[in-house]
C-alpha cells in the first residue's frame, strides 16, 4: 500500500462521517432523539413481515395447490428448517425479541379447527442415523404436506461462521443434497400433496424436486417475521411476487470453469444452456398479459418506455415489470439481454396498469473488447416482461413479454445511475 493509497481511503471513510454528522459538535437530533421503543417496535416488525412476504418467489404451483384454503383438516409440517431461527437470520443480522418461525407462523395462521402435525424428519447437511421413517407414512394422511429444507447459514456464508461447510463456506455444488431429495420423494410416493420450501442465500440445483414436487418455492433467508409472512403467503393473505435476483442453473455442471471474469455462459446475460429456473423469475396467484409497449423520446436522450400489464386473472395483485435491452447486430459480443429497470405495481383485478420506465443514454451503451462504453453500431431491442425474457420463463408459466425496437445508434452517454438486481 501506499501512502496515497490510505489517504483516499480514509478520505472516503471521513466524508461519510462528515454526512452523518458525526463530526459536528453537537451530533443531529436524528441520531440522538431515537427513543429505546423504537427498537422492535410493532411498525418495524409489520415491515420485516411485509419484506418476507414480498420476497417469497413462487416457482412452481401445480393443479393451483396454493393458496391453502382454510378448511383443511390436517396439515403436516417436516422438514429441518420449520423451526429453525438460524434460518431467519441468515448470515448478516442483527438479532431480534420477536423471531417468528415457519412452525409458528404457521400455527398461528391456520384456523383453530386445523391439527399441525410437525416433526423434523431429516437433517440438513448429513442422513438420518436413525433409519426409522414414521413421517412418509404420517404426512400421506395429512390435507397437505409443507417440507421446509435447502441450504443453512451454517452450510455457506462467513469462512468462520459456516461451520458444517466442507469447503470453509464456499459451495462446490449448488445441488439440493441428496439425502434432502430423498427424503422428499419418499413423501411425495407415499401419496402426499406436497408443498416444498427452500431457504438459502443462492441458487439450489433441484431440477427432480421440480418434477415430483406439487408446489416448489424460495423463501431465502426470510427475517425475523419470515414465518409470518411466509403463511401470509401460503394462505393467500398476499400474493406472491418476489423474483430470483439470481439465474438458478439445473446442474453446476451447466457453467463453465471460472477463469476469468468474461462472464462467459453464466448469468441470464450470458448463459445459454436452458436453466432451472431464469433471473427474475416469480409466479403469482393471478396471471397477466404484457401488451402495446411504446417508446416516447426526450429532448434530453433521455427515452420513456411504456408498457402496458393487464391483471388477467380474479385476485388483486403485485406485478414486478423488468425492463431490458438487447443488442442486435452489433460485430463484437453483446449480452443476451441486460436488465436496466424493475417497478413493482398493484394492479387490481381485470385492470390495467400503464407503467413507465427511463431508459437514459447511458444504459443504451455497451461494454467494447477494450472494455470501454460504447455506442455500437447497430439497433437496440428493448423488451418488458414479468421474467428474464427467454423461452424458458413462458415455459415455466411466467407472461409472453413484449419488445420494440430503437433503430440507430445511442445517444452520448449520460451519468444516470439506476436501481438493479444483482445476477
Amino acid at each position: 500500500l501506499t501512502e496515497e493509497d490510505i489517504d483516499r481511503s480514509f478520505a472516503r471513510l471521513a466524508r461519510t462521517w462528515v454526512k452523518l454528522g458525526l463530526m459536528d459538535a453537537e451530533p443531529p437530533a436524528s441520531l440522538t432523539s431515537i427513543p429505546p421503543e423504537v427498537l422492535c417496535c410493532d411498525k418495524h416488525h409489520a415491515l420485516a413481515r411485509r419484506a418476507a412476504a414480498e420476497s417469497f418467489v413462487l416457482l412452481k404451483n401445480a393443479g393451483n395447490l396454493l393458496p391453502l384454503k382454510d378448511d383443511l383438516k390436517v396439515l403436516y409440517l417436516v422438514g429441518p428448517h420449520a423451526a429453525s431461527v438460524d434460518v431467519l437470520l441468515g448470515n448478516y443480522f442483527g438479532a431480534s425479541n420477536r423471531l417468528t418461525t415457519v412452525l409458528e407462523g404457521i400455527v398461528g395462521r391456520v384456523d383453530p379447527s386445523c391439527a399441525v402435525e410437525y416433526k423434523m424428519g431429516c437433517q440438513t447437511a448429513h442422513p438420518n442415523l436413525n433409519p426409522v421413517d414414521w413421517v412418509s407414512f404420517e404426512s400421506a394422511k395429512a390435507d397437505v404436506c409443507i417440507a421446509v429444507m435447502g441450504v443453512h447459514p451454517m452450510m455457506e456464508g462467513e469462512e468462520g461462521d459456516a461451520i458444517i461447510s466442507g469447503d470453509i463456506g464456499d459451495r462446490m455444488n449448488i445441488d439440493l443434497p441428496e439425502h434432502q431429495v430423498r427424503f422428499l420423494r419418499k413423501i411425495k410416493d407415499a401419496g402426499a400433496k406436497l408443498v416444498v420450501l427452500l431457504t438459502g442465500g443462492g441458487a439450489i440445483s433441484c431440477p427432480e424436486v421440480h418434477d415430483f414436487a406439487d408446489v416448489v418455492a424460495w423463501v431465502g433467508y426470510p427475517g425475523e417475521a419470515g414465518g409470518e409472512g411466509v403463511a401470509d403467503i401460503l394462505f393467500g393473505d398476499v400474493s406472491p411476487s418476489g423474483r430470483l435476483p439470481v439465474t438458478w442453473p439445473k446442474d453446476v455442471r451447466d457453467l463453465p470453469g471460472y477463469e476469468d471474469y468474461s462472464m462467459s455462459g453464466r448469468t441470464y446475460r450470458f448463459m445459454e444452456k436452458e436453466p432451472l429456473y431464469p433471473f427474475g423469475f416469480g409466479l403469482s396467484y393471478t396471471q397477466f398479459e404484457y401488451k402495446k409497449l411504446t417508446l416516447e423520446p426526450a429532448a434530453d436522450g433521455d427515452i420513456t418506455a411504456i408498457v402496458q400489464v393487464k391483471n388477467t386473472g380474479k385476485r388483486d395483485a403485485e406485478e414486478v415489470v423488468q425492463l431490458y435491452v438487447r443488442w442486435n447486430g452489433v460485430d463484437f459480443r453483446t449480452p443476451l439481454q441486460a436488465l436496466k429497470a424493475f417497478k413493482r405495481v398493484s394492479i387490481s383485478a381485470g385492470k390495467t396498469a400503464k407503467v413507465r420506465s427511463t431508459i437514459t443514454p447511458a444504459m443504451r451503451r455497451v461494454v467494447d473488447p477494450e472494455g470501454k462504453s460504447v455506442n455500437a453500431a447497430g439497433n437496440i431491442e428493448v423488451l418488458a416482461a414479468g421474467a428474464c425474457p427467454i423461452e424458458r420463463s413462458t415455459q415455466l408459466g411466467a407472461a409472453s413479454f413484449v419488445s420494440t425496437r430503437l433503430a440507430g445508434k445511442a445517444a452520448p452517454c449520460g451519468s444516470r445511475s439506476v436501481g438493479r438486481m444483482n445476477d
